[in-house]
C-alpha cells in the first residue's frame, strides 16, 4: 500500500512536469530586432495618414509573431502619455513578404483587424482567441 502511494505521487509529479513543458499555442513575443522592424513599418505606413508627427504622438508596444505562421505579426499602436486623452490607439496586423526581413502593415484598427486579409488561424494565434473560428465575424475570415 505504501509503495503504491509513492508510485501514484511520482506519476502525478511526472505528469505535471510534462504538462508544463508543453509549448504554448499562442503567438510569441517578438525579438528586439523584429519589434524594431515592425515599429519602422508602422511609422512608414500610410497608417499615420501622412502626418509627420505620427511617430511623435504614438508608440508601438506588445509586438508578437504568430507561431502558426512566422510571416505574420501584431503590435499595439498607443498614444504617448501626453496624447492619451485626445488620440485613440489600436493594433496592427503586419506581414513579412517571403525572402525579406521587413514588415508591411496590412491593417490597423481596434476590432476585426486583419479579418479578410490574414488567415483566421493566424489572427486567432496573434490575439490568443480560442476557438479560432471566433477570431473574425462569420464570413469575414480567410
Amino acid at each position: 500500500m505504501f509503495r503504491s502511494r509513492w508510485t501514484i505521487a511520482a506519476a502525478i509529479a511526472l505528469l505535471a512536469c510534462l504538462l508544463t513543458a508543453l509549448p504554448a499555442s499562442a503567438a510569441r513575443k517578438a525579438t528586439r530586432s523584429e519589434t524594431a522592424a515592425l515599429s519602422k513599418a508602422v511609422f512608414q505606413s500610410p497608417l499615420g495618414g501622412g502626418d509627420p508627427d505620427f511617430a511623435a504622438r504614438f508608440r508601438v508596444t506588445g509586438a508578437k509573431v504568430s507561431t502558426v505562421s512566422k510571416a505574420w505579426a501584431t503590435a499595439n499602436v498607443v498614444p504617448k502619455p501626453r496624447y492619451a486623452r485626445s488620440l485613440q490607439g489600436g493594433y496592427v496586423i503586419a506581414v513579412q513578404p517571403a525572402g525579406t526581413k521587413s514588415w508591411v502593415v496590412v491593417d490597423f484598427g481596434s476590432a476585426d483587424v486583419g479579418c479578410g486579409i490574414a488567415p483566421t488561424a493566424v489572427i486567432a494565434d496573434l490575439l490568443n482567441v480560442k476557438p479560432a473560428k471566433n477570431a473574425c465575424p462569420p464570413g469575414s475570415g480567410v
